[in-house]
């Protein structure tokens, strides 16, 4: 959806996951797609024990700026998004990882897997530099 933030609030947004990203907590493990352990009853080739590196820092939703956090608790982005899937959704009761920014520094990324969540709102503030 183009410019559905206004660019100053994109710009707000930004500059407060810039100032918060120095203190992310940083995540670097390798998982499979599912995040479970090795299945060993399986052959070392399946896919299921094909692990990969996930290496990325998370800011908590306790330490995001107020335009995010505006943002994830206005109530008509939450109808937005229940009417454009056609089901009622809700907010995570997470005082921690409810609203979070991923934080990736030069030649981080977060292998591929299933979230844990039956659904994820994804918001890109920057645009990748490759």
């Amino acid at each position: 959806f183009p410019d559905f933030l206004r660019p100053a609030a994109v710009a707000a947004a930004a500059g407060e996951a810039t100032l918060a990203s120095p203190t992310a907590f940083v995540t670097d493990n390798e998982h499979n797609a599912w995040q479970t352990e090795r299945n060993t009853s399986l052959p070392a080739d399946h896919l299921a024990n094909l692990f990969m590196r996930t290496r990325v820092a998370s800011v908590a939703t306790d330490e995001i700026g107020p335009t995010l956090k505006r943002l994830y608790e206005a109530p008509e982005l939450l109808a937005f998004l229940s009417a454009l899937l056609q089901r009622p959704l809700f907010r995570l009761d997470d005082p921690i990882g409810a609203c979070t920014i991923n934080v990736f520094r030069e030649g981080w990324h977060h292998a591929w897997h299933f979230d844990e969540a039956e659904f994820t709102v994804t918001l890109s503030l920057q645009a990748a530099d490759e």
